[in-house]
């Protein structure tokens, strides 16, 4: 239950996690982490959420703003202790909490930081991510100097995506249902340019077998490269180090 925005800002997103598990779903979030304070978190726990993404781009409030723009450190790791406090409290090995941590060029540093504040915070898994990037500027101003931890091979002046044997399983495994009932291949889909259907007029089960998805699907497994949202993204091929 998430794309493109912060989840925790309606009010009733907790009703909606408990709607969508009362029909046998898992659940899971994504999430900048500034909205838990002690009774929330327990809401979120007592919401019945099966797993929670928190990013978390920095260990000191300057690096962590640099990308945060406005953010505070300082609130999400006190929200990130109320979560655990509140599975405690409630015996409740749910929500799998994931700390996610971006590395850029200003906090690639902080890698070891970053380790040890996780298992201090007493998250279930740290995350190091790579960055995705639309441009060789958007590269040169935010990717990291470490090769391990930067998707992209500069060629020719444009930006070419590190390929591996992996192939992409999401259009086959999961979807996308924007907040407009716009059914896309995945988050990566940021503006819906590529629907194949919206559930207000059709069947979701006729949608996903429908003429436009499987030729996605079929393109998927031809040359992914040339669908735009695919190009620049290695989902499937290593995304996390």
């Amino acid at each position: 239950l998430y794309h493109q925005g912060e989840p925790y800002l309606h009010k009733q997103f907790d009703l909606m996690v408990a709607y969508a598990k009362s029909k046998r779903l898992y659940v899971t979030t994504s999430t900048n982490g500034h909205f838990f304070h002690a009774d929330a978190a327990e809401r979120v726990v007592r919401s019945g959420l099966d797993s929670m993404i928190i990013s978390l781009d920095g260990v000191t409030q300057a690096s962590y703003e640099r990308y945060r723009i406005n953010g505070d450190l300082n609130k999400v790791l006190s929200g990130i202790r109320n979560l655990t406090a509140a599975k405690r409290k409630l015996n409740s090995k749910t929500p799998y909490l994931f700390l996610q941590f971006l590395v850029m060029s200003h906090n690639e540093h902080e890698i070891p930081k970053m380790k040890r504040l996780a298992k201090e915070l007493g998250v279930d898994r740290l995350l190091i991510k790579t960055t995705q990037v639309m441009t060789t500027a958007e590269a040169d101003e935010w990717l990291p100097k470490d090769e391990r931890y930067r998707r992209y091979d500069i060629q020719d002046d444009s930006l070419q995506v590190k390929r591996g044997k992996g192939i992409c399983p999401r259009v086959w495994l999961t979807t996308l249902v924007d907040w407009d009932g716009q059914v896309v291949p995945c988050c990566f889909d940021k503006n819906g340019e590529y629907p194949f259907g919206t559930i207000e007029n059709e069947a979701f089960a006729d949608i996903w077998v429908n003429k436009s998805y499987t030729a996605f699907r079929r393109q998927m497994l031809i040359d992914r490269s040339v669908i735009d949202i695919c190009r620049l993204c290695n989902y499937g091929i290593g995304l996390f180090k």
